[in-house]
């Protein structure tokens, strides 16, 4: 979710991941992007209960781990903030 006070973008990981979408989808983002002058970007990631808890058995370390893998994942829309 990409906010400029409100919501201004919204898109689905499986819209990137698409083949047939994901350049339509990724030019969109970026010129929202260029359009604002601070973005604040939320990156969210729903878990089903029974996964989250399954995660939390193994300490924080194993959730922190499923957090940062996470992150690292999207490593494109940081290089794009960041250029």
């Amino acid at each position: 979710m990409l906010y400029d006070y409100i919501p201004q973008l919204r898109l689905q990981s499986s819209v990137l991941a698409n083949p047939s979408t994901r350049d339509i989808a990724w030019g969109d983002l970026t010129q929202t992007f260029q359009r604002l002058t601070l973005p604040y970007l939320n990156l969210e990631r729903l878990l089903a209960p029974a996964r989250l808890i399954e995660l939390s058995t193994g300490g924080p370390t194993r959730l922190i781990q499923h957090v940062v893998r996470f992150f690292e994942g999207n490593h494109a829309l940081v290089e794009l903030l960041n250029s």
